[in-house]
């Protein structure tokens, strides 16, 4: 609904019009001028002249409004009206829903107003780590907990247990080696555990 004051008429910008909605729209509108009447009641009186009123404005449907080619589009249709009155009406064909629909919700997205904006920012960057970990494979969680436990004992920490067994099975394969004679005395049932 387009109210235009100077010339005293509103206009029905419909993307999907039709017989049956005509009538129904038309109504509504009046309603909704019957409300402007209410509420401005004061500015009406200094600045309209006597006896004019918003539900006194003649309704009419203009032929320049864009129609949709589907049943859903009626919401970008008219975000698109009220963004570029001047220019809606030489649209044509030139709203890709798919298209509009993303610029729309990127816009309310990185607006400054938008008080989530920090939280999205932050799950974003969190669900493309996940992508990347995803990717590269469990290789990469390997290599990051190799480094762990590497950059541990390089900084004097306790070794993680892993590294501990795997170090003494190492020292008693050693020992062996040296003694040239089975195994040392007790290995056993170390290496058995």
């Amino acid at each position: 609904m387009v109210v235009k004051i100077r010339s005293k008429e509103v206009e029905i910008w419909d993307s999907l019009p039709g017989r049956t909605c005509k009538k129904t729209r038309e109504n509504l509108v009046y309603h909704l001028l019957n409300t402007l009447d209410m509420i401005f009641d004061n500015e009406i009186m200094i600045h309209f002249d006597e006896g004019c009123t918003f539900s006194s404005f003649k309704i009419c449907h203009p032929d320049c409004v864009p129609i949709q080619q589907n049943g859903f589009d009626c919401g970008i249709y008219m975000l698109k009206f009220m963004e570029d009155y001047e220019n809606a009406s030489k649209a044509g064909d030139k709203y890709h829903s798919v298209n509009e629909r993303l610029r729309i919700a990127l816009s309310l997205l990185k607006h400054p107003d938008n008080q989530a904006r920090k939280n999205i920012a932050e799950a974003r960057q969190r669900s493309l780590q996940k992508v990347l970990c995803k990717k590269r494979g469990p290789q990469t969680m390997k290599t990051n907990e190799d480094r762990v436990a590497h950059s541990d004992t390089d900084e004097g920490l306790q070794r993680s247990p892993k590294k501990k067994k795997t170090i003494q099975e190492i020292d008693a394969t050693n020992v062996n080696k040296k003694r040239g004679r089975g195994r040392p005395r007790g290995s056993k049932n170390k290496l058995k555990k």
